[in-house]
């Protein structure tokens, strides 16, 4: 249990009552018996991939409208908002006394974001692709026509199909390449 709380052998050793925890910790660790049973909490402690997936579109579909009947943070202990207060950031509770010496007490809920929680969503189901520009074309077209590396060179490193369909997209030949680095030389 000490282990669970604290995630370092030693330190668990040393709270649990050891004598010397720097030797017990570790080699309780190894024990069979011992990972056994912290194998079996951490597995009931586990939120599956099909729960978290769950948890996020409960947070999707959360409407305001299902609390606005709450005015006390007990409310929410109330039947009906069994398995449903995980939507809720933060609770603010603000106590106020008026000039009679009556009580006031506010209460603001905040919420997760739902847009923020769709995203994420989004992004599991792969919905969504983010763009990324590839602009190497242009520095091998200014290293082939500098002469820093040779059509050979750009073959060798991506293959031949792939360097005739770079050399047709820039517009060059191989041949153009190869007379201008003839020139250069």
């Amino acid at each position: 249990m000490e282990y669970l709380a604290c995630w370092n052998a030693t330190e668990a050793a040393r709270r649990a009552g050891y004598a010397f925890p720097n030797v017990e910790g570790p080699k309780n660790l190894v024990k069979t018996s011992i990972n056994a049973v912290i194998q079996q909490r951490l597995t009931e402690k586990h939120m599956s991939a099909n729960e978290v997936l769950a948890r996020l579109a409960d947070m999707g579909r959360s409407d305001i409208s299902e609390f606005v009947d709450v005015s006390r943070p007990g409310d929410l202990a109330d039947e009906k908002y069994k398995g449903k207060t995980h939507v809720i950031k933060k609770i603010k509770r603000k106590i106020t006394r008026d000039q009679y010496g009556r009580e006031f007490e506010e209460m603001e809920l905040e919420f997760y974001d739902a847009r923020q929680t769709l995203v994420d969503l989004g992004r599991h189901h792969k919905l969504f692709t983010d763009k990324v520009e590839i602009t190497w074309k242009d520095e091998i077209t200014n290293l082939l026509k500098s002469g820093t590396i040779s059509p050979e060179q750009v073959e060798n490193e991506l293959g031949s199909e792939l360097a005739t369909e770079l050399f047709n997209a820039i517009g060059l030949s191989v041949v153009g390449i190869r007379e201008a680095q003839t020139q250069s030389a």
